[in-house]
């Protein structure tokens, strides 16, 4: 599937290269396309249009073109932390064999894959420097991910097991040390043509003191050894920083002042890695061989039969957490105040805080969600629960840490029949009605806008709303016919607004009506009236409300009626604690308002 490979850094300059096979149809075009790809983008910086992700076809004779049934290729990328990522596939894909691959699985492959990985190795600083730094980490990592350009290898696990970068505590080490290099004076070479600095002996962590060596580079050795023994000591201990001053001693028996302890470099790693106690912080994993592989940049062994989830995890703390987290978004009927199109997109994020390898089996009710509309994770086997009717069973052994389990989608369009039988309408579901009514008052001198907004919770969800906002949002219009585009209002108009609950305000900078509840009360209702007018009174301009929209804290409530029935947990020696909730959140409320003439 994916032939080419390339990274790039703002400037240009091509970071990592990674061919898998020899590109059908192209003849060296690889340096070409890399070429022309980075003139595309200089001319898009130019025109102020520049696309962070485009699928660009490509052929031989004319470079990138439009013409997609001529191309004998194509390349896609993604602009992602100052890095370009480009991705050349041909069209005789081992997929499906004279089929064109879909550019959104070769997209999908580096947002959901390789992206993330990197990002977690790189503890969210990937640049240019730190794909140099690790050009053969990250390139193994595209050899094991990629078998002849198909992605095989993606569990994060397992890649870690297969790819290991340095772990942070080396790369404080070598950071420190080649700063005191350069302080000391001791990144020159020696007069025996010997490069020896204190990075190069943290870096190879086995450099042994040779006895031709003169005293500067005995007190370097021991200055070393000496730096090591600290840094693990203050990076275990978490209570103070590396020290600035190392500890000095004079013996009596020599007239120079040197380090301690006097031992090599390799004796101090290895007294050190003894030494080294496991911590015991509630809820985290331990052990001293994971401990001891953690420090030194190993990834732990996965189990076997579940590549994503590593073997022998030992928690102090045993529990399973479930949230299921719904974010909404809906468009609501203002004469009515109920919604006229929804769309809810669902989550399973699980916390797993399991020892052992646990087999968990989650009962769940889809009263809404089909299991079609269901993506779950690869651990999970998917069976039926047949003592009752739209509940599956989720059999899976869990990774360790956070993951998300499943995830569904569920969708009404305007106007249209429910595309389930047994689904509910969005009147039944939603917490609460809104209505909004505008109007003119003509007889007036000047036109005044008149507006009523009123919000309502139902009676099937008696319970508090935290920190909920309703904005209207008003525009100038243009009286003229010759013109009709809107402008925001620049000028504040006058408000005249009453509300029953909350508190209301004009914000200048959005042109909205901002309504504020710190705490909108169970089965309360809301109430809204006043008008808006021009402060500077013209015949031509008058003012429009184009719509209003509503967020809020999340709710523990479900819109899709999924629920948790019971979680069965097996291979556990004692009883771990298992939490589950619900969170209904805000994505995009949007209200239409509804025109009225009796205001």
């Amino acid at each position: 599937m994916i032939r080419y490979l390339c990274i790039l850094n703002d400037q240009g300059d091509t970071l990592v290269e990674k061919r898998w096979s020899a590109l059908h149809e192209w003849t060296g075009a690889c340096r070409e396309a890399t070429r022309q790809f980075w003139e595309l983008v200089q001319e898009q910086q130019q025109q102020e249009r520049l696309d962070l992700s485009r699928i660009l076809a490509w052929t031989d004779q004319n470079g990138f073109c439009d013409d997609v049934s001529a191309a004998s290729g194509f390349f896609c990328y993604r602009r992602a932390d100052g890095l370009w990522f480009l991705v050349g596939v041909d069209r005789r894909s081992m997929v499906a064999a004279g089929d064109w691959p879909s550019p959104a699985t070769v997209l999908d492959t580096l947002d959901r894959d390789l992206l993330p990985f990197l990002r977690e190795r790189s503890m969210g600083k990937m640049s240019t420097v730190w794909l140099r730094e690790h050009f053969i980490a990250v390139y193994e990592l595209l050899e094991e991910m990629f078998e002849h350009g198909v992605p095989i290898v993606t569990e994060p696990s397992a890649l870690q097991q297969l790819v290991t970068f340095p772990s942070p505590i080396e790369q404080l080490v070598v950071n420190v040390a080649g700063t005191l290099d350069s302080r000391l004076g001791l990144d020159r070479p020696n007069a025996s043509k010997r490069s020896v600095s204190l990075r190069g002996a943290v870096a190879s962590q086995v450099r042994a003191t040779h006895s031709e060596r003169s005293s500067p580079s005995e007190i370097m050795v021991q200055a070393a050894s000496s730096l090591w023994d600290n840094l693990y000591r203050t990076t275990m201990d978490a209570k103070r920083s590396i020290p600035r001053v190392l500890p000095w001693s004079s013996t009596a028996t020599s007239s120079r002042a040197s380090y301690l302890p006097s031992r090599g470099h390799s004796d101090a790693i290895a007294s050190t890695s003894a030494r080294l106690n496991p911590p015991t912080s509630t809820g985290g994993i331990s052990g001293a061989p994971a401990m001891d592989n953690a420090l030194r940049g190993i990834a732990p062994q996965c189990h076997p039969n579940a590549p994503w989830r590593p073997a022998q995890v030992q928690h102090t703390s045993e529990a399973f957490l479930v949230d299921v987290i719904e974010h909404v978004s809906v468009v609501i009927d203002g004469s009515q105040g109920v919604p006229w199109g929804w769309a809810i997109r669902g989550v399973l994020q699980c916390q797993s805080k399991l020892s052992g390898t646990p087999h968990l089996e989650l009962y769940l009710f889809l009263q809404d969600v089909q299991e079609r509309d269901l993506a779950l994770h690869a651990a999970v086997c998917l069976g039926r629960n047949e003592s009752r009717k739209s509940s599956v069973v989720l059999s899976f052994i869990p990774p360790d840490g956070t993951f998300r389990l499943a995830s569904y989608w569920l969708w009404r369009e305007p106007l249209d029949a429910s595309p389930y039988p047994s689904e509910k309408s969005g009147m039944d579901v939603f917490p609460f009605r809104v209505a909004l009514h505008v109007g003119e008052r003509e007889s007036a001198p000047d036109p005044v806008l008149r507006i009523e907004a009123t919000i309502t919770q139902r009676t099937s969800f008696p319970m508090a709303i935290e920190n909920m906002l309703m904005r209207i949002h008003v525009r100038q219009r243009c009286l003229s016919k010759s013109e009709s585009s809107l402008t925001v209002a620049v000028i504040a108009p006058t408000c005249q607004l009453h509300c029953s609950e909350g508190e209301v305000s004009w914000d200048p900078i959005s042109s909205c009506l901002r309504w504020h509840f710190p705490r909108f009360a169970a089965l309360r209702t809301a109430r809204l009236e006043g008008s808006l007018s021009l402060s500077t009174p013209c015949v031509q301009q008058a003012l429009l409300v184009t719509h209003g929209d509503l967020s809020f804290n999340p709710l523990p409530y479900s819109m899709t009626g999924l629920e948790i029935e019971r979680l069965q947990v097996r291979g556990e020696g004692r009883s771990p604690f298992k939490g589950m909730r619900h969170l209904l959140c805000a994505e995009s409320i949007q209200i239409r308002p509804a025109v009225s003439s009796n205001l």
